[in-house]
């Protein structure tokens, strides 16, 4: 049998395997097939390089890092200046075997309007340490995928547009509008709408069926709101609590869901963050669900198991010494990685 070279497979800096080397990987196998013996013994060597060779070519998750300040991410590779850039990059066609990729994002403000339309995981820093802004429409357009982890405003239209995917564990305020806009079959988890000038949660009349569980909706015009003929809306184990309208719709058209929820004050900062003392939220969260410690499921952002990670604590901000014994203190921490 004729030795064939075969060519390895490199990555360009983006991550992608090389379209050459694919190229010239699949004609050295077609040029070792033409030299193999067709006998049973040749058959299975045969068999043996292409699942190898195909192993090779197989795509492989990424976490793609996005900075404003550029530099160079954890895995040689450079970080993106946007997270438009990022997404763009990212692979959604794993095979089921391989997870999909990862945009982080570092802390900072991102002044841009985003559309997720790839299955990926965009992850952000805490939503202390990560915005995104616009003043485009929509600030972040979701078809599918998965975002966390993020503080998201809107200094002239909405939030976010939820045409599909998942938007969980974020923060969404300050919006011109409406905070979270659905207008297909998607869902919102442990996410907080808070001070905007619309809807905390808006159904379009256009939306087949949406889920909002665990979510608080804060001092929002109005706490929730369905469009006449919008499908199915479940407002579920959540907190609907200071809006000016609790609740708004224009005639029912199908079923909705909105039970097992508090209107209890959530006892946040002017910023969004959680004060001491909001205990009327923990563990209300949706039936049958855990936090990562194993505990009832919480409402809110630090609800559900894709709760932000522990914070990096800074410094105690105060220490006291009680009657009891027991030491009693404050602390501040950003959410890391």
């Amino acid at each position: 049998m004729t030795r064939s070279h075969v060519t390895r497979t490199t990555q360009s800096r983006n991550g992608h395997v090389g379209r050459v080397n694919r190229i010239a990987l699949v004609q050295s196998i077609i040029h070792v097939n033409n030299h193999i013996q067709w006998n049973l013994n040749m058959r299975k060597f045969h068999f043996t390089i292409l699942i190898l060779a195909l192993s090779t070519i197989a795509a492989h998750a990424r976490i793609r890092w996005v900075d404003g300040k550029g530099g160079t991410a954890p895995d040689g590779f450079p970080k993106y200046h946007t997270i438009h850039d990022a997404i763009s990059a990212s692979n959604d066609t794993q095979p089921p075997s391989v997870p999909i990729d990862t945009v982080r994002i570092l802390p900072g403000i991102y002044s841009e309007s985003i559309t997720i339309d790839k299955n990926v995981i965009v992850q952000g820093g805490g939503f202390q340490n990560t915005t995104i802004t616009s003043d485009e429409e929509y600030t972040v357009t979701m078809k599918t995928g998965k975002l966390m982890w993020v503080k998201i405003s809107n200094t002239a239209g909405s939030g976010v547009h939820m045409m599909g995917g998942i938007l969980t564990n974020s923060v969404v305020m300050n919006c011109a509008i409406s905070g979270v806009v659905f207008e297909g079959v998607a869902k919102a988890y442990f996410t907080i709408s808070l001070m905007n000038g619309g809807a905390g949660f808006l159904q379009k009349h256009s939306s087949p069926e949406c889920f909002i569980l665990g979510c608080i909706s804060y001092k929002n015009y109005c706490g929730w709101k369905q469009e006449y003929a919008g499908g199915p809306i479940h407002f579920q184990y959540s907190c609907n609590y200071g809006n000016t309208v609790e609740k708004e719709y224009s005639g029912w058209s199908y079923s909705y869901y909105y039970d097992n929820n508090e209107n209890s004050d959530p006892l946040f900062s002017s910023d969004g963050s959680l004060r001491p003392g909001n205990a009327k939220l923990y563990g209300k969260g949706p039936g049958g669900l855990v936090d990562w410690d194993g505990s009832l499921c919480d409402m809110g952002y630090y609800g559900g198991l894709d709760a932000p990670l522990l914070p990096y604590v800074d410094l105690p901000g105060s220490i006291k010494l009680n009657t009891d014994g027991t030491i009693q203190f404050e602390m501040s921490g950003r959410v890391g990685y």
